[in-house]
């Protein structure tokens, strides 16, 4: 089988805060029913976090597991059955016997890590949050339900795929690239050897003439890379699929986003990724399953989330506040005695504050320079089959929802700030902010 990082049936992870306080305010540890399930596809509806649900009584239910499915792969809520790994079986009365994470020991309740994504209140909260998960979350673990050869960190892998490539000043990674050599992966100990496939793989595509020779080699690597793997592999459809939420997931984290259609390392984020590089992967689950998800649900800082760091980004970002006439929202010499939870809230409030001033930036440059006009238009004609246009769209509904939201900031009378015109956050639809 093949990892897949995230969830497939919830594609964008910006609507799980709002599945998850949907979830925390009625059904935590009450949700291991069909009727619940029903009940609780009906409130995701009425909360607006779905638009949309079939009429009949089974696909509800099948759309309240899904959700349900989402919180405890990513260690949101507890699971119900726990698998045998090398450290034995994990219960939720064992686990809520023998770790003090406040959980009384019934399945389907809400953790330490899920009431962290129901508290966070900023961008950077919800990306801490998830980069927390992202970064403990191990595949084989006592969560899956079938037994697995594979020893893997899938978002550590990423990063380091990613980094390699930066430091070889190359190109970071396509859908196609993510399904042919990371979703095939089995464990970190030939993730060289996978940098170095990605780049001859490129040369043997750039050299192929015209787009349909390059679109027929993108389809025969992948199918060839799923030959080639020891694991037992989906359909090569199906690893795309999760390449497409491997690269959605890993960008919610904010170390990584996406350029010109390839996921890449955010560069004034390098230092924290090094960080976490130079300890990571480190496993649990094989030797105590416990402690495996002790971890993975309690939702604790990040040693790169210390009190020295939070003291550097903070007065980093500042400097760069100050530096363009803005007060920012917190000062760095009233935080020196407080403790690293505290230092962290307090990063998420002035990260947050540059972001807005970014997209404050980001909505000038299109109403007063008209070649973003130019650029829009040329993505719309795109989006709509237009192939003069020769741009190469992958997630065309995550394009579309950019395209109208650049749009809509050539419009040099906003009634709102940029960030309020789309429902989910545009730290996500953005992928070129300076």
């Amino acid at each position: 089988m093949a990892w897949n990082l995230g969830n497939t049936s919830v594609r964008n992870p910006w609507r799980i805060q709002g599945g998850l306080r949907v979830f925390a305010n009625e059904f935590s540890g009450n949700l291991d029913s069909s009727v619940q399930e029903h009940r609780f596809r009906d409130a995701l509806l009425a909360a607006d976090v779905i638009e949309s649900g079939e009429s009949d009584a089974e696909s509800a239910r099948w759309h309240g597991r899904k959700w349900r499915s989402c919180f405890c792969k990513l260690g949101f809520i507890t699971a119900k059955k726990y698998r045998d790994v090398g450290g034995g079986r994990a219960s939720n009365p064992a686990i809520a016997r023998e770790v003090d994470l406040g959980l009384s020991g019934v399945a389907y309740e809400i953790t330490p890590a899920g009431k962290n994504l129901f508290d966070a209140d900023t961008a950077p909260a919800i990306a801490d949050v998830f980069l927390r998960q992202l970064v403990r979350l191990e595949v084989s673990s006592p969560l899956e339900k079938d037994a697995t050869e594979m020893r893997l960190k899938p978002f550590i892998l990423v990063l380091q795929v990613l980094r390699e490539l930066r430091n070889r000043n190359a190109k970071g990674l396509d859908q196609v690239e993510i399904a042919a050599f990371l979703q095939t992966a089995t464990s970190h100990d030939d993730y060289l050897e996978r940098v170095n496939n990605v780049l001859t793989f490129r040369e043997q595509r750039n050299s192929q003439p015209g787009t349909r020779r390059k679109r027929i080699s993108e389809i025969q690597v992948v199918a060839q890379q799923r030959a080639l793997s020891v694991a037992r592999m989906p359909k090569a459809a199906s690893l795309l699929d999760y390449a497409d939420t491997t690269s959605r997931y890993s960008r919610i984290t904010g170390l990584v986003a996406l350029r010109q259609n390839r996921l890449t390392l955010v560069e004034e984020k390098y230092p924290i990724v090094e960080a976490i590089l130079a300890n990571e992967p480190v496993f649990l689950s094989d030797t105590n399953s416990i402690a495996y998800l002790s971890r993975f649900y309690g939702g604790l800082l990040l040693s790169t989330e210390s009190a020295a760091t939070s003291l550097h980004s903070i007065s980093d970002l500042e400097v760069r506040l100050r530096h363009r006439g803005i007060t920012p929202v917190v000062d760095v010499a009233d935080l020196r005695e407080q403790s690293p939870e505290e230092l962290t809230a307090a990063r998420h409030r002035i990260e947050n504050q540059y972001i807005l001033l970014r997209e404050d930036d980001f909505a000038k440059k299109h109403f007063e320079d008209n070649s973003e006009i130019e650029n829009v238009l040329l993505l719309l004609r795109a989006l709509n089959g237009d192939r003069s246009a020769a741009i190469v769209i992958e997630d065309k509904p995550a394009f579309l929802e950019w395209s109208v939201w650049r749009a809509m900031l050539i419009f040099d009378h906003l009634g709102v700030h940029p960030s309020r015109l789309l429902k989910k956050s545009p730290w996500d639809a953005v992928f070129d902010l300076p």
